[in-house]
């Protein structure tokens, strides 16, 4: 097993959330999802367990992942010493002179909050482009090497009404580096991707790499047929398999989208280094039915277009 996914719904009244925690196995990371929202991708320690804080309609909560007999368990639990309720109460003891329980809430409260609020403003800014945001072309100006964290700052450009707006957007993942999106494609400077901004306020904007222009999805067909052709052994290289690749290609993005041409892309990818589209899930893609026949069908067409 590659991942394991873990699925929570906390209701709050009249409104139901849903929390939503993938571990991916490979390279021990966790995402978590608030309403399909991801609020927190980090690393488990090298002890092997993780805490992660997430706040919830204003009241935190907090997911841990633990080893178990060689099996990851995962838990939800609210924080009831830091939810309102427990806040309101802390100041009732307040006023009774309790002092040391109010020094403890605040020390809990400066270390726990801050973040929290970050990843709220974080979750209500998504929602605010989601439900209020338009839709442009944007360009990738610039990438500035790697932090000590391994992270790339990513540079973009885009035009709200006649005005030039400049914004970056952080990239953790590389091969060989070099960026890798979050649809898995190599980051570089002139692609051409989507960005949700808010009219009345476009500093406030999102960077879209699974939104392509027609343009840029070209430049991924390209990348997917080259990849193919690179992957062919030498002892049965033919100018036909040129007209295959592009075949498949072209299949790969109809009938899967980005996600074909990833699994293309990454054909010859180790596992170990790039976890997400590698050589073995190649292999699983090129083995439904659908993608087989495809297969079958495009070597048909390079051959009779090659005789």
């Amino acid at each position: 097993m590659r991942f394991k996914v873990e699925n929570w719904t906390v209701i709050k009244g009249e409104r139901r959330h849903s929390i939503q925690l993938l571990h991916t196995f490979s390279n021990n990371r966790i995402g978590i999802f608030l309403n399909d929202v991801m609020m927190i991708r980090e690393d488990i320690g090298p002890n092997g367990q993780g805490q992660f804080s997430i706040l919830v309609d204003g009241e935190p909560y907090r997911i841990t992942a633990v080893m178990v007999n060689g099996q990851y368990r995962y838990t939800l639990e609210i924080l009831e010493d830091q939810s309102r309720a427990a806040r309101s109460r802390r100041k009732d003891e307040f006023r009774k002179g309790i002092l040391f329980i109010s020094v403890l809430f605040v020390g809990l409260a400066v270390a726990v909050i801050p973040p929290l609020l970050r990843q709220y403003k974080v979750y209500k800014t998504k929602m605010e482009l989601a439900q209020h945001g338009d839709s442009t072309p944007g360009t990738i100006t610039s990438i500035k090497a790697a932090s000590e964290d391994g992270d790339f700052t990513i540079h973009y450009e885009f035009m709200c009404k006649g005005e030039l707006i400049r914004s970056e957007h952080i990239v953790k993942e590389a091969l060989e580096g070099i960026p890798i999106s979050s649809a898995g494609f190599p980051v570089t400077v002139g692609d051409q991707l989507g960005v949700r901004y808010l009219g009345y306020k476009p500093l406030t904007n999102e960077l879209h790499f699974d939104f392509p222009t027609p343009q840029q999805a070209q430049k991924y067909k390209d990348l997917a047929s080259r990849k193919c052709w690179e992957a062919i052994p030498p002892e049965k290289m033919n100018p036909r398999y040129k007209v295959y690749c592009g075949c498949l290609s072209y299949f790969a993005y109809q009938h899967y989208g980005l996600k074909g041409l990833a699994e293309l892309v990454h054909q010859e990818t180790d596992r170990n280094v790039y976890g997400k589209f590698n050589a073995e899930t190649y292999q699983r893609f090129m083995k439904k039915e659908d993608m087989s026949k495809a297969e079958k069908q495009c070597m048909n067409i390079a051959a009779e277009g090659n005789k």
